[in-house]
């Protein structure tokens, strides 16, 4: 198990278990792993891809809470795991992903038994809260324009960064109406920042995005 580093200090004992249970599920981009309200039955180290997880308003509306890359897991289904709750939001595979997936009463045993698991459990709670709470701030105390323009840069590289999207997409990243976020990038083109046309968005100059959003 040389490729999954929450196991490097793993005792033989956990490690056997790990190879005895766990299943290396390979699971297409687009596919809706849980549902809000579903039962948690397995928890998820993700080997590669990308998953995505969030929640929809009663309008509708979709808000990402956050994204598991490789080597991470999900914090609402350890939290469900633990408390034998159901699943509270949503999540889908973004890119092409392999994920082991470790049976909920092994999870429980280890949880009970093993001391790296629990300082594994206790830290990735801790780092993700952190990255949730952050969330919430933003969605409360950050204007929508400085959001979106945020979005745009973590999502591409380069000078000219080059993002394959909808602005129903990108109204989903920062919990915003489709409407909303399509007058900003409208703003945002007509000062020369972006072009836009159908399901492309070219960043024109990213320095000036970046001031920009320093100044809002």
């Amino acid at each position: 198990m040389k490729d999954i580093p929450l196991l490097a200090n793993a005792s033989d004992a956990v490690r056997a278990s790990f190879a005895e249970h766990a299943i290396l599920q390979d699971i297409p981009a687009g596919t809706v792993l849980s549902r809000e309200g579903d039962a948690c039955h397995h928890f998820p180290i993700l080997r590669t891809g990308m998953l995505r997880v969030y929640k929809l308003s009663r309008q509708g509306h979709e808000v990402t809470l956050y994204r598991i890359r490789e080597g991470e897991s999900c914090i609402l289904t350890l939290t469900c795991l633990m408390k034998t709750a159901m699943f509270p939001a949503h999540a889908v595979v973004e890119e092409d992903s392999a994920v082991w997936l470790v049976p909920a009463d092994v999870f429980r045993e280890w949880t009970a038994k093993e001391d790296f698991w629990r300082d594994y459990v206790i830290g990735y709670l801790s780092k993700t809260l952190n990255n949730v709470i952050g969330l919430v701030e933003d969605m409360l105390f950050r204007r929508v324009e400085l959001r979106i323009i945020d979005a745009l840069l973590e999502q591409t590289t380069g000078e000219e960064g080059v993002l394959e999207t909808t602005h129903q997409e990108i109204a989903n990243e920062v919990g915003s109406a489709r409407e909303v976020v399509s007058r900003h990038l409208k703003e945002l083109e007509r000062q020369g920042l972006l072009s836009l046309s159908r399901g492309v968005l070219r960043i024109l100059d990213r320095g000036a995005l970046k001031k920009r959003s320093e100044l809002l």
